[in-house]
């Protein structure tokens, strides 16, 4: 799903909330060693997401966020930010060259280029994933 979060309404924030869970507590967060990505250069995404990044000026980032159920991609297209929200059992992460991982939700997809801390970033979401994936269709 992907959402305009320049404006977070209460009902933007209980869906987003339902859908990937609340944010992780400081505890939390100091346990896994960060829940937020450094900034990751997009490479190539899907066109809805294309669409909106075409009038940037600027380099395309966005950032990567962990919640219990799912995963959040921040990024700002113009002057607005947008947030695509994933929950775990709907994200494929894909190792598709040196240093670039493709994140997909759907048809939706973003591929990033990561270095340096950025891949044990991403070895954390793939661990956290994998603790936190639901087994049984009624975990949902």
């Amino acid at each position: 799903m992907l959402f305009n979060t320049s404006y977070k309404t209460s009902k933007l924030i209980k869906t987003i909330n339902k859908t990937v869970g609340q944010p992780l507590t400081l505890a939390k967060r100091k346990l896994i060693g960060g829940a937020t990505s450094p900034p990751l250069l997009i490479s190539k995404c899907s066109v809805n997401i294309h669409n909106l990044l075409i009038f940037n000026k600027d380099i395309c980032t966005c950032t990567l966020e962990i919640r219990p159920k799912g995963l959040i991609v921040n990024f700002n297209a113009q002057k607005d930010l947008y947030a695509m929200v994933i929950p775990y059992y709907q994200l494929s992460i894909i190792k598709s060259a040196a240093g670039e991982y493709s994140i997909h939700m759907g048809g939706t997809y973003i591929k990033v280029l990561v270095s340096g801390i950025g891949h044990d970033f991403m070895e954390k979401v793939l661990t956290h994933r994998a603790a936190n994936i639901p087994e049984k269709p009624k975990d949902l």
